[in-house]
């Protein structure tokens, strides 16, 4: 359910895409990009686990790889919303706006 509310979060607040208009497309490739961070995060702590299997880890090296794979994964969300999910949508909300004449 996060998931879900995060991907409008980042259509509308983000990226600046209103309406409808995709949104149940937009949804599903969310969840896909979601999966990835999944597998990304899941897959260190099962590397984490394997490594730890020859001997004992410590809980500073956990939570650096756990930090690691969160930033990572934070990172790789960004980019894929950006160049897969909401592609040549506006970023800067900073921009001067064109008065019309």
């Amino acid at each position: 359910m996060s998931a879900v509310a995060n991907t409008a979060a980042n259509r509308r607040l983000t990226f600046g895409v209103r309406g409808r208009d995709r949104a149940l497309r937009h949804q599903a490739q969310g969840l896909v990009v979601f999966g990835i961070g999944l597998a990304l995060t899941s897959g260190s702590l099962a590397a984490l686990d394997a490594a730890a299997s020859s001997g004992t880890l410590s809980h500073g090296t956990e939570l650096a790889v756990l930090v690691a794979a969160n930033l990572a994964a934070t990172v790789l969300r960004f980019l894929l919303f950006r160049a897969w999910v909401f592609p040549g949508r506006p970023t800067d909300h900073t921009a001067p706006k064109r008065a019309d004449r």
